[in-house]
């Protein structure tokens, strides 16, 4: 194929992260069952912002120049690395690992209606129209629950996760408004800090209602958390 690019990196990398993505549901309903959901949720953004941060000091990477770049990191932290991680565990906890799957993969149509909400220019019909389908497809295989596994998940637990996509989806597009101005990497890297940053005296008044949860978890579920901080967040 002669329009075939010559780089394959770009398309390993991709690939390596639908990966990592598509293993992430399984990987959370592992950490959920050792640990509570909020100190899941908690976690891997704090351990990967002690990760990242120390890298964005020696690498010295561009932070925002102006009010409106602080804007979009504000944006891209609260939605992206708060709210997801948290509504996202929380949700995983009450329904299955199938269904979380299912509603997560709504969050390209959900980026797309929010990037087209923000610049205030929508698409043509046919762009709805293959949303539609999207959604609808997504809306009866969710709704096939089998009788065998009627405790698996619940309508709760769907609404949760929608939540979270609608939320990673503002971060999505907050944050490639920020990667436009300072780049990809200091973008990443400064939400995930403000947002570890945030959260840290949270767990830590957590810590100390719930302690037991996170002191008294199993190897599995912890090394579920590390594999959410180190390559989900």
């Amino acid at each position: 194929m002669p329009d075939m690019p010559k780089d394959l990196r770009p398309y390993l990398v991709a690939a390596i992260a639908l990966g990592v993505w598509g293993a992430t549901p399984a990987v959370t309903q592992l950490a959920v069952a050792g640990i509570d959901a909020v100190s899941v949720g908690m976690l891997r953004t704090i351990i990967a912002a002690a990760i990242v941060l120390p890298l964005a000091a020696l690498l010295r990477l561009p932070r925002p120049a102006d009010r409106g770049g602080w804007a979009a990191l504000a944006v891209s932290s609260l939605a992206g690395f708060v709210g997801y991680t948290l509504l996202y565990t929380i949700g995983q906890k009450l329904t299955s690992t199938a269904h979380a799957a299912l509603i997560l993969a709504s969050a390209p149509i959900l980026t797309g209606f929010i990037g087209f909400a923000v610049r205030r220019a929508w698409p043509r019909w046919l762009w709805w129209a293959g949303a539609l389908v999207a959604l609808a497809g997504e809306a009866i295989l969710i709704g096939f629950r089998a009788a065998g596994a009627a405790g698996a998940a619940s309508l709760e637990g769907d609404g949760i996760i929608f939540l979270s996509a609608v939320f990673v989806s503002a971060g999505y597009i907050a944050g490639g408004r920020l990667a436009s101005k300072i780049g990809t990497q200091a973008a990443t890297a400064w939400g995930i800090g403000v947002a570890g940053v945030a959260l840290t005296p949270a767990l830590i008044l957590r810590t100390s209602a719930v302690p037991l949860s996170i002191t008294a978890a199993n190897a599995p579920s912890w090394a579920a958390v590390v594999f959410l901080a180190v390559f989900t967040s």
